[in-house]
């Protein structure tokens, strides 16, 4: 009976999903109404996954792994979905780096004060995702993606996300921080230095050398206490960003968030040539339907010049 439920759950959210998107593109006039979609998108994906977290809390199933975009079904990419990945699926995860405890006390936090607790609180204040912080302590994880729906390019100014940035930056370093008083529950910050702006907003003053901060939840820590903690959300996966690497990246601008992007996708650049590296991207490639992969960096930088929309006027 729940599982019919669930199945009702996932099929109602898909209708409305699909109605936003059609509502959208018949009012491409409104900028301020499309920027709010996309935070309302966001939401109502958040939403379905605590309903399906909930579901299947109640049914006591196996837990399964969390997704987030670019990540397989199974993080440990043995192809099946399992509880506790190993020491082995960490040394193969691109993101082998989050699995070290970063001493919280040594580290030196780049914000004041008051722009961290505005950042921790980003984590404490929306009650979508603390329902899911909820489910997810009390055992149950989950497998969710919208994976293979988005172009490659947005098309257009009217695209989502429209206020996106795209830009090419280096993985600089990474911070570790607490977001509850028994540091707990962790998130972690991604420092990126940009080297060329080819796309962004004219007043979030990005220029080449200047470092942006993207985050994530999850992470692993040792903390004011001593205690070595791996927080919930943090899981091997196959395709991450990696220390050092520099990437062509779509982001999402801060909103409200305490001036911290979050990574939408990524194409690792590092060898001079565009290689796919999310799960979508890669896919997209092997089906011969990418336009980016395999172009030098030089090549690259002129063809999105011209192919990506402007970012649409306030």
């Amino acid at each position: 009976m729940l599982r019919m439920i669930l199945a009702i759950i996932i099929s109602f959210a898909t209708l409305v999903i699909s109605f936003i998107l059609i509502k959208r593109r018949t009012i491409s006039a409104n900028q301020d109404w499309d920027r709010r979609l996309q935070m309302k998108l966001k939401h109502l994906r958040l939403t379905t996954s605590a309903l399906v977290l909930f579901a299947y809390g109640m049914q006591g199933v196996p837990s399964l792994h969390s997704q987030e975009k670019g990540q397989p079904i199974c993080d440990c990419d043995c192809g099946q979905r399992c509880s506790s990945p190993s020491e082995d699926d960490w040394e193969k995860a691109a993101n082998r780096w989050q699995h070290v405890a970063v001493d919280m006390v040594k580290q030196t936090d780049t914000v004041t004060p008051d722009v961290r607790a505005q950042r921790n609180a980003h984590w404490l204040d929306d009650p979508t995702r603390n329902m899911i912080m909820h489910q997810v302590l009390s055992g149950v994880q989950f497998t969710f993606s919208f994976s293979g729906v988005d172009p490659e390019l947005p098309s257009d100014a009217a695209t989502p996300p429209q206020h996106s940035v795209w830009a090419i930056a280096t993985f600089d370093s990474f911070h570790v921080y607490a977001f509850d008083p028994d540091e707990k529950l962790l998130y972690t910050e991604i420092n990126l230095r940009i080297d060329t702006v080819i796309r962004a907003d004219k007043n979030l003053h990005l220029a080449p050398g200047s470092v942006i901060d993207a985050f994530r939840f999850g992470g692993m820590a040792k903390t004011h206490k001593g205690e070595i903690v791996t927080s919930i959300g943090l899981s091997p996966r196959r395709y991450d960003l990696q220390a050092g690497h520099k990437y062509l990246l779509c982001l999402l601008p801060p909103d409200n968030n305490g001036g911290t992007f979050t990574t939408e996708k990524w194409w690792d650049i590092t060898s001079g040539k565009v290689q796919p590296d999310t799960q979508d991207e890669v896919e997209r490639a092997v089906r011969g339907e990418s336009k980016l992969a395999g172009m030098t960096v030089s090549d690259l930088i002129k063809y999105l010049q011209t192919a990506l929309p402007p970012v649409p006027k306030e």
